[in-house]
């Protein structure tokens, strides 16, 4: 792993939810900023329900970081709190990541699905047309 350090001038990409003791994205991301000597980082934030609200108003203006993810519990209320949203987080009711605009309004998009799927298809399993018993 790199020495390289953030300065002042970094982009954060925060990470809310709670709890975050058991997150492994900011360590991973982290991880590949350091080795590709990024002035970035991502936050994890623990965050009570009752902050969410007032944590979206300060991304507002927050200039250096150009988003967010969010986990449990916090993606259904993020619906309510976002400008725009896309079709599939509507869809699923739950937003866990939010971009910036320079503007300062927020869209939503849930890329939970998507993730799953490339996961699967890392590992070398296709899921087109295949069904799947919840």
């Amino acid at each position: 792993m790199s020495d390289f350090m953030p300065t002042g001038a970094a982009t954060i990409v925060a990470m809310i939810g709670n709890p975050m003791a058991h997150a492994k994205m900011p360590s991973l991301l982290n991880r590949w900023f350091s080795n590709g000597e990024m002035n970035a980082l991502m936050a994890p934030i623990d965050l009570v329900e009752q902050a969410v609200p007032s944590f979206f108003e300060t991304m507002r203006g927050w200039n250096n970081c150009p988003g967010f993810v969010l986990t449990a519990p916090h993606k259904q209320q993020a619906v309510g709190l976002v400008d725009t949203i896309s079709a599939r987080a509507k869809l699923l009711n739950a937003v866990n990541i939010v971009v910036r605009g320079t503007n300062g309004r927020l869209h939503g998009d849930n890329l939970d699905g998507q993730g799953f799927v490339s996961g699967l298809r890392d590992c070398g399993f296709d899921p087109k047309g295949k069904n799947v018993a919840l």
